[in-house]
């Protein structure tokens, strides 16, 4: 017999978090608990949702409601493994995560010899260079925000920016900062040709590592007119809508950023990690702002991608499950 419940947490951010969509201070994620009634064994899962995907409150919890009652409390993966979770529509990507990740931390504390690693059958990690997010702000407090947050001696810093209005920002931190600068644009721009404007504007664009999804998930066959005009690869991050389009994203960017509470499952995330491999598409794990608890199954299949954006839990106030630990910009278990 299993008990699952669900319960909201609010997350007080370290600053504000402005990026070319919205602005926040705090963010609220919810929780989700199985429990093994006869053993007493549980596990915890994180759902991170986001608006930009067409997810809320409201149907988080509609659609756990719908798990509870198409299952009561009966073990949901008794007879298909996680077969239906991987397949069905009913339940937003995020949801289905968090109910992914209660179940295998359940798995794990009941086997009490395994861990997340194991479970899904990869190396754990030792440790994994993440880049460190910087929201936009006014290009005078650049300096100031790199010594409040102790970023000069991070390897990698990612810069948030609103297309062709954060040029002088971005040219102020490459004043300040000394190492490699990660832009995100969060469909911040407009057209290609901004783009190229935008890149023709940096003082040293060698120091520019990639640029993430630059225009409107709806303009990709645009992005065929500046993919290759630079060195700088362009890697598709809110252009992923499912497994099965990532191999036609390879015309129009060079790498694609996965993160778990858009796959929906593991096995999801897994294929999609495999499938752009098997393209010759740059791989990037990267997250939502989440708990160490969401992370840290991330992390555990960061062995062999190419860029690690997991800085989420870094960005919190006060992390509820201090799973994970950093160091000089490297995150690892605890």
């Amino acid at each position: 017999m299993q008990n699952w419940t669900i319960s909201i947490i609010k997350l007080e951010l370290k600053f504000d978090w402005k990026i070319s969509r919205n602005t926040s201070r705090f963010k609220e994620n919810f929780i989700i608990k199985v429990e093994d009634t006869e053993f007493g064994n549980f596990g915890h899962g994180e759902v991170a949702f986001n608006i930009r995907y067409n997810e809320s409150k409201e149907k988080v919890l509609d659609g756990f409601t719908f798990f509870c009652d198409l299952f009561g409390k009966k073990n949901p993966f008794n007879h298909n493994g996680l077969k239906w979770l991987d397949e069905t529509s009913e339940l937003c990507h995020s949801l289905k995560m968090g109910i992914n990740q209660a179940f295998v931390n359940l798995k794990i504390k009941q086997s009490k010899n395994s861990n997340i690693a194991c479970y899904l059958g990869v190396s754990v990690p030792q440790s994994l260079q993440t880049s460190f997010s910087i929201p936009i702000i006014d290009k005078n407090e650049v300096s100031k925000f790199l010594i409040d947050n102790n970023l000069s001696k991070k390897p990698f810093l990612k810069l948030k920016i609103n297309g062709s209005e954060s040029i002088s920002l971005l040219n102020q931190l490459l004043k300040h900062y000394n190492g490699k600068i990660r832009i995100d644009a969060n469909e911040g721009f407009h057209s290609a040709n901004e783009v190229l404007f935008f890149l023709d504007s940096i003082k040293d664009l060698s120091r520019i590592e990639f640029i993430e999804q630059p225009l409107s998930s709806l303009k990709n066959i645009e992005m065929k007119k500046i993919k290759g005009k630079c060195d700088v690869p362009f890697i598709a991050d809110e252009s992923i809508t499912s497994n099965e389009n990532i191999a036609s994203l390879a015309e129009f960017f060079d790498g694609v950023n996965i993160k778990l509470m858009k796959s929906g499952t593991l096995n999801n995330a897994t294929s999609q990690l495999k499938t752009a491999k098997d393209n010759n598409l740059k791989t990037m794990l990267g997250c939502m702002i989440e708990t160490s608890l969401g992370i840290s199954f991330a992390y555990a299949l960061g062995e062999n991608v190419d860029y690690i954006d997991l800085d989420g839990f870094l960005l919190l106030k006060n992390d509820p499950f201090n799973l994970l630990t950093e160091l000089d910009g490297r995150i690892s278990l605890i």
